[in-house]
């Protein structure tokens, strides 16, 4: 899995790459549902951006979101694009990451089109959460959630990852070596298309989502405001038992402020739930305002 992918659009289009960050599971693939976000024959290019922990076996969990918008940073300079304007978005905690990478951008004097955040609430909302003892069965059940959409037939949901030997678990350090017991080459991406890889690494990775997300919390998310615009694209639709968050949370802006923002912040109400945003049944409707939003830019 390439840590940044078109998803889709030309690259050699005239229009501002739309770079969307991974969820808490770590994995764009829920974007590749998005329909056409631009029908032009110039159509803008769209990036997912994945956790690199599913493609280098090196690769270790980061210790705050800060760090973690830094590194996406450097990739997408490196990798995509060297100089703004930038276009950042992401559902979730992707959005919340989104929101740090611009200020990173914006600290370098570039200049960031506009955040766009899918049912992404202020981490400070969820600042108790790293105290809580609640938070390795909200951290399964929200991998239970995740695994039951990306497979039909049965899945390992009780693989247990708590013997790591590399980044994750000796699971996963053990697929790279060969048969003969020689040690292949890490400097290449790692095939780990195993379900049951995936899913030990997901099932770590959500758990520190959650963590670094309530130390953000904990701290002050935005110390600073951004120079740039937010769109907050709301849910309003709640189902158990998933998601837990009450309604009353996510009246009004989800704790985001208005002046966190010198573009200001757009809310725009999407009825879908915020697990099934992007399920078969919703994602035409997350399509449409997605495209309302970029074609205003």
């Amino acid at each position: 899995m390439e840590t940044i992918e078109l998803l889709q659009g030309r690259t050699d289009s005239n229009l501002t790459p739309l770079f969307l960050v991974h969820a808490v599971s770590g994995l764009a693939l829920p974007y590749f549902a998005l329909g056409p976000l631009d029908s032009s024959d110039l159509a803008r290019p769209v990036y997912g951006i994945t956790s690199p922990t599913y493609s280098d076996l090196r690769y270790q969990l980061p210790a705050s979101l800060d760090k973690l918008a830094a590194e996406y940073v450097s990739r997408i300079r490196r990798e995509i694009q060297s100089t703004g304007p930038y276009l950042l978005g992401g559902w979730s905690m992707g959005g919340m990451i989104a929101v740090k990478m611009a200020q990173i951008f914006e600290a370098m004097g570039q200049r960031v089109e506009r955040v766009i955040m899918v049912d992404s609430a202020n981490p400070e909302t969820m600042s108790q959460l790293r105290e809580s003892p609640e938070l390795e069965k909200r951290a399964n059940g929200l991998f239970e959630a995740i695994a039951s959409r990306m497979t039909t037939g049965p899945s390992n949901l009780d693989y247990d990852g708590s013997s790591c030997a590399c980044s994750v678990c000796s699971s996963c350090a053990s697929s790279c070596y060969s048969q003969d017991g020689t040690e292949e080459s890490l400097d290449d991406e790692i095939d780990l298309l195993d379900r049951d890889l995936i899913f030990c690494r997901m099932r770590q990775h959500i758990k520190n989502g959650l963590e670094i997300i309530s130390e953000a919390g904990q701290k002050g998310f935005l110390r600073r405001k951004c120079s740039t615009g937010a769109v907050l694209i709301r849910c309003t639709t709640f189902k158990p038992p998933y998601r837990r968050a009450l309604p009353t949370k996510h009246k009004g802006t989800m704790g985001w402020k208005s002046s966190d923002f010198d573009g200001g912040l757009q809310v725009i109400d999407f009825s879908g739930d915020h697990d099934g945003a992007f399920d078969r049944h919703h994602v035409g409707e997350l399509t449409e305002i997605l495209r309302r939003v970029l074609s205003a830019l």
